[in-house]
């Protein structure tokens, strides 16, 4: 399952979720971390890890990337409980869409890598659709 934010292969961000960390126990914050993989290509840097993300992270994300391309206006901002990583798009009003970030390759000090892109809100529509499905196959489990 990929969730994907940019416009090219030399100008996105993409997060691979491979699946739950673990069989669900009745345990909010156990049952919802998701093994990722995250790919970073902006310019002449490329990079590659693994991390964990809570389900929430992206069902928290997915109403406002769909209120976004409805207005085109505003930011809003993806954001993970270990802050590996987290960034933010900004839409002008006109269709033009910013993509600003932070990665780190590991939870806690490590090496960090800032990120910049624009694009149009055609690209859009392919990130919401991609957010939905992965919400759709890993729920959040449990009550928080």
């Amino acid at each position: 399952m990929l969730f994907e934010v940019g416009v090219s292969n030399s100008e996105k961000l993409k997060i691979e979720i491979i699946g739950y960390e673990r069989e669900a126990t009745g345990e909010y914050y156990d049952d919802n971390w998701l093994s990722v993989k995250v790919s970073l290509s902006f310019g002449g840097f490329q990079g590659v890890f693994s991390a964990a993300f809570l389900t929430r992270d992206f069902h928290s994300f997915l109403p406002q990337l769909e209120q976004l391309y409805k207005s085109l206006k505003g930011t809003i901002k993806f954001e993970t409980l270990e802050q590996q990583l987290e960034f933010t798009l900004t839409g002008d009003g006109k269709g033009n869409i910013e993509l600003a970030g932070e990665a780190m390759d590991e939870a806690g000090p490590a090496n960090l890598l800032k990120f910049y892109s624009s694009f149009d809100q055609t690209y859009l529509p392919s990130s919401i659709s991609q957010l939905t499905k992965l919400c759709g196959k890993y729920p959040e489990r449990g009550a928080l």
